[in-house]
């Protein structure tokens, strides 16, 4: 009896670590497994994700960095676009938390919509466009794609979608004026590595990066290159 005991037990311990290799490798090719856009932004985890020109001065199609992205919030299948900070470079981004990346992005945004609105104090701006009102609101739109059909409108390309500025502006009409700022994400970016950390996304393969900080080199992101419920196909 005693021996069949520990010959149970061993046969046990046997499919639990089985079991444990086999669900750490499952987990492993779930990570390494590359993810469009949509399935992240659709996620209720939220993640963040940053749009800047890439380096054109050193043909390496990089961001620097020195560079101040604009900086957006992602989940369920919304965005947020907070605004781009001159203080918050990708050298201090990466040094920091997302939670206070968000805060800190809220309280330069309020300081720079202020800012923007005391340059105007006393002038006539009737028939100027796109005057800021001090007035710094970010707000999470649903994401809208657009997309183009190839030269035989077989497949999707050049997926982009555009989010407002979170600084309001008013028109010459007295109604507010939105500022738009588009996020391409026709093809995989690579990578770039700031203070260790890591950071991908995607390309239009020529002068914008829009990147989100992820584990390691492993993660993968890919063009969502088909049709579906959330994206618009521009004919023009």
């Amino acid at each position: 009896m005693k021996r069949k005991i520990i010959v149970s037990a061993a046969i046990l311990i046997s499919i639990m670590l089985t079991g444990c290799a086999s669900s750490h490798k499952d987990k492993k090719t779930t990570e390494n497994t590359p993810k469009t856009f949509r399935q992240v932004a659709n996620s209720g985890k939220q993640t963040i994700w940053y749009s800047d020109n890439v380096n054109e001065d050193d043909d390496t199609g990089k961001l620097s960095i020195d560079y101040a992205p604009s900086i957006v919030a992602v989940k369920d299948g919304k965005a947020t676009n907070y605004g781009s900070f001159s203080s918050l470079t990708f050298k201090k981004l990466s040094k920091m938390s997302d939670s206070e990346i968000i805060k800190t992005a809220k309280t330069e945004g309020e300081k720079q919509a202020l800012h923007e609105a005391k340059k105007y104090e006393g002038e006539d701006i009737s028939d100027l466009v796109g005057i800021a009102t001090g007035v710094y609101r970010p707000k999470a739109e649903k994401i809208k794609y657009i997309g183009k059909m190839d030269s035989n409108g077989n497949y999707i390309k050049d997926i982009y979608f555009s989010l407002h500025s979170p600084e309001q502006t008013i028109s010459e009409h007295g109604k507010e004026f939105k500022l738009e700022e588009s996020n391409d994400l026709t093809a995989n970016y690579g990578y770039s590595v700031f203070n260790g950390k890591v950071y991908t996304g995607f390309t239009d393969n020529d002068k914008f990066a829009f990147v989100t900080r992820v584990p390691s080199k492993n993660v993968k992101f890919t063009p969502d290159l088909k049709k579906h419920k959330d994206i618009t196909i521009d004919k023009s």
